[in-house]
This record gives structure tokens, C-alpha cells and sequence, in this order.
């Protein structure tokens, strides 16, 4: 198995923004690989559902449902 691409980051940089891609970008692997289940797609990331479902809102990954939609 190959290791996995790293993008390179060209310093300076904001560490700030550099985390928020990477844990933007982990998270969207690993929904993929979960066939976006949230609940299959947490562990993979070593997070509880809950914590993933922060990030999700942290980086507004998630719609937000409206009282009286279908869940």
C-alpha cells in the first residue's frame, strides 16, 4: 500500500488554516470510505460520533435542519 500524497506546505504559513484544511480534508476521506455514514465515519478518525458531528459544524460540513424536516 502506498503512503498516502502529502501537499506541501510552503512556509510562512497560518498553522490556524492549515489544520482547518487538513481536518476538513480527513474528514471528507473519511466519510467517503464510510459511504457517509457519520457513525462508521468517526472511528475511522479515532472520534466519537459527537466529536465528529463538532467538526462537521466547525467547519460547516452539515446542513442545519429546520424544525419539522425529515430527519
Amino acid at each position: 500500500m502506498a503512503a498516502p500524497e502529502r501537499k506541501s506546505i510552503r512556509l510562512p504559513c497560518d498553522i490556524k488554516t492549515e489544520m482547518a484544511r487538513l481536518e476538513v480534508d480527513l474528514v471528507q476521506r473519511a466519510l467517503v470510505e464510510a459511504r457517509h455514514s457519520q457513525v462508521e465515519a468517526a472511528p475511522l478518525l479515532g472520534l466519537s460520533y459527537h466529536q465528529l458531528r463538532a467538526l462537521l459544524r466547525k467547519h460547516g460540513m452539515v446542513k442545519s435542519r429546520r424544525r419539522g424536516d425529515a430527519p
